[in-house]
């Protein structure tokens, strides 16, 4: 562990672009807590007393104290000067551009896009001190849209975002909705819930919003960008059935409609254990056919034949990413026929290419459910990251290990060191006896070793 009282010292005497990266090495993970092992008031405020505008903007980034940002955010408002921090673009708004203006306004941005604004219990300074408000108020929008698409902003906001309460209570509903579409860009939404308590609800509302807001091309195109980042879980009380029927408009059966997509998303909270999810394939609404072609799971082929029979490419496009489909050879084989037999109204499309590049990422992710060594060691070579690559590699030797010493083998692996039952002993050590066996059993103690030394 560094010196406190060192570090101190380098980060004082060190040029600013140091400090900047710094600070980026050592900022808060999101986390559901967003708790970090580095957290230091004292450091923080020597910092802030360079008055170093790169460090500034550093720390409204980066920074890990509420009194930080809140520091930042008052300083910013003091300044008056109108110079731009050259090189330096801060996080896009919701326009997609790149922002950069005045320095006040560069250091309100990055404090409101950064970590400090985290609060206790979740409530963020930046409500809590009335800011929030203030800004919607004299409509500096840009400012509100940093802090909505910040993980570090809370749940609480979000959920008022949704229930259109607290400072949101009384906006014109063209504004919400720009609100509600800004929220969904938060990575907060897409956290899985570790408190059992809150499962099933976190964020609920956001699903009810598809029961409550009135059915227009506007609102049909914010859910669909808010559908897609929800947890797919059923929000207390809510009838999905009634909430798909409300979507369906006229002209709104192809994937690429914005109604369609809604359709398609609340169909998504029909767990696929459910009766009801069994009836999807039969309705005559695409959009629920197609969450069922996205997650059904079979090994008849004549099942797979016949919808795709029944569907073509309405099958075929959610079918191909439905990983319950590659995990037998036989039906992968199948799906791959379907593939081929369709003809395509667009010359320039192969939609069998779209299956093997599926296949190649499944083979990466799940290479237990393929068959074929040297496809799978193929698929295997094209994994980046080499320890992951390692890994994989040795956990399929090892499967192949089992496989030659099957449980009715038993009686042909020669044990040493043990006297007694070996099957009771502990730290038993075998050796097989077959040519084949004691081949591989050398090849995984091999891997085993190389793998370690090249993690050292």
């Amino acid at each position: 562990m560094v010196d406190k009282e060192f570090l101190s010292y380098w980060l004082m005497h060190i040029g600013p672009k140091d400090v900047f990266s710094w600070l980026e090495e050592n900022r808060p993970k999101l986390t559901k807590l967003s708790l970090s092992s580095y957290r230091d008031p004292e450091i923080e405020s020597l910092l802030l007393s360079r008055s170093d505008p790169l460090i500034d903007l550093g720390l409204a980034l980066y920074g890990h104290c509420s009194e930080t940002g809140m520091e930042l955010y008052k300083r910013g408002g003091e300044k008056k000067e109108t110079t731009v921090i050259s090189g330096l673009y801060l996080p896009s708004d919701s326009s997609g551009e790149l922002f950069q203006t005045t320095e006040v306004d560069q250091i309100k941005k990055a404090v409101l896009s950064g970590s400090t604004v985290q609060g206790s219990f979740g409530r963020s300074w930046v409500v809590e001190n009335g800011i929030l408000g203030e800004l919607i108020t004299s409509g500096s929008y840009y400012l509100v849209n940093s802090f909505l698409s910040n993980g570090f902003c809370g749940d609480e906001i979000i959920e008022n975002i949704f229930e259109k309460k607290g400072v949101f209570e009384h906006l014109e509903d063209e504004l919400w909705l720009n609100f509600i579409r800004q929220a969904a860009s938060n990575p907060r939404l897409s956290f899985p819930v570790d408190d059992l308590e809150m499962f099933g609800y976190r964020f609920s509302e956001g699903w009810k919003l598809f029961e409550t807001l009135p059915v227009s091309d506007r609102t049909a195109s914010t859910l669909a960008v808010l559908g897609k980042r929800l947890l797919p879980e059923r929000a207390h009380g809510m009838k999905i059935l009634k909430a798909i029927e409300r979507w369906r408009v006229k002209n709104s059966d192809k994937p690429d409609s914005n109604y369609f997509c809604c359709r398609f998303l609340l169909s998504g909270l029909i767990e696929d254990f459910n009766e009801k999810f069994k009836k999807l394939c039969d309705s005559d609404d695409p959009a629920l056919r197609y969450s069922y072609y996205s997650r059904f799971s079979t090994r008849k082929l004549e099942r797979v034949r016949e919808l795709f029979n029944k569907d073509e490419i309405t099958f075929l496009e959610p079918a191909l990413k439905n990983e319950n489909l590659y995990k037998y050879q036989a039906v992968r084989e199948e799906l791959r026929e379907c593939c081929c037999d369709y003809k395509d109204p667009d010359p320039d499309i192969m939609i069998v290419d779209v299956f093997d590049y599926q296949a190649d990422q499944r083979a990466k992710q799940h290479p237990e459910w393929f068959d074929n060594l040297d496809d799978i060691l193929r698929a295997l070579d094209l994994i980046d990251d080499p320890c992951e690559r390692y890994s994989k590699q040795l956990e399929l030797l090892s499967r192949q290990v089992q496989n030659i010493l099957k449980p009715d083998d038993k009686s042909n692996v020669k044990y040493e060191g043990i006297q007694g039952n070996p099957a009771s002993a502990s730290g038993e050590k075998f050796i097989p006896e077959s040519k084949k066996g004691r081949f591989l059993f050398g090849i995984l103690v091999g891997a085993v070793i190389v793998y370690v030394l090249h993690l050292v």
